[in-house]
């Protein structure tokens, strides 16, 4: 049975998660955005063989080889399986990348790739779909030592948070909302220490994709945006952005 307070948005975002592609996935769409000009290298052939193996690689997990009349919980489970295989051979595809340069710009490169691709699966694969990751470049530039920071929060952290987001997601479908709120609290962890680290950067536009339903209500908007601009004390901004993501939950 499942808690009535976890009906709405987060049972069909656990819904999305079996029913969309595996993930993290990278897309011939994904490798071309990262690389650009630098795919015309001396080194090009060596990346796109790679890419091409990994797609092959990627292409056999099969995340629907559960029995019809698998339940939910089952099926996520079975979903979480591909989704470490996936992440594995992602990781693989990185590594083969990595070693082909040094050069500054293959690197970043290599950053962007990996950031756009673990914060797109994460989107696909979140109960919580108020605690956004957002990818900041598609929407502001930022320099090589924020992608940087970006990219060590993201490899420092992704597994744990899709094993919590997977876990919580089983704790939803079973009823059981001490697990889930263990796992949330965690969850809201990260997502602060993520926002750390993009704050400097959030502008009107980053806040509508963080906090989708502050473009609908000016009052909570400007408020957010005074508190980002003229609050310094970090305690008092986690406990209002813990504030703003829980009134976006509620709202969405």
């Amino acid at each position: 049975m499942i808690d009535t307070e976890y009906d709405g948005a987060m049972v069909l975002a656990i819904i999305a998660m079996v029913a969309t592609a595996v993930q993290p996935l990278c897309t011939r769409s994904d490798f071309q955005e990262a690389f650009g000009s630098s795919l015309q290298s001396d080194y090009a052939f060596v990346a796109r063989a790679a890419f091409e193996d990994y797609l092959e690689q990627v292409q056999k997990i099969d995340a629907g080889n559960y029995d019809r009349n698998a339940t939910p919980i089952e099926q996520l489970q079975v979903r979480l399986e591909a989704t470490i295989k996936a992440d594995g051979l992602f990781d693989d595809l990185i590594s083969s990348l990595s070693v082909l340069s040094s050069n500054r710009s293959w690197k970043r490169n290599i950053i962007d790739l990996r950031r756009s691709v673990l914060l797109e699966a994460r989107k696909a694969n979140n109960p919580w779909p108020a605690t956004i990751w957002v990818n900041l470049p598609d929407i502001v530039q930022i320099p090589d030592d924020t992608a940087q920071e970006i990219d060590a929060f993201l490899i420092d952290n992704i597994d744990e948070d899709r094993t919590d987001r997977f876990s919580a997601s089983v704790a939803i479908l079973a009823g059981d909302p001490v697990d889930c709120r263990t796992y949330e609290k965690r969850a809201m962890v990260r997502w602060n220490q993520y926002i750390s680290i993009i704050e400097p950067y959030i502008n009107e536009d980053v806040e509508n994709v963080l906090y989708p339903q502050l473009a609908n209500n000016d009052d909570v908007r400007h408020l957010a945006s005074w508190m980002m601009l003229n609050v310094e004390d970090v305690t008092t901004l986690e406990n209002a952005q813990f504030q703003l993501a829980a009134w976006n939950s509620a709202h969405t």
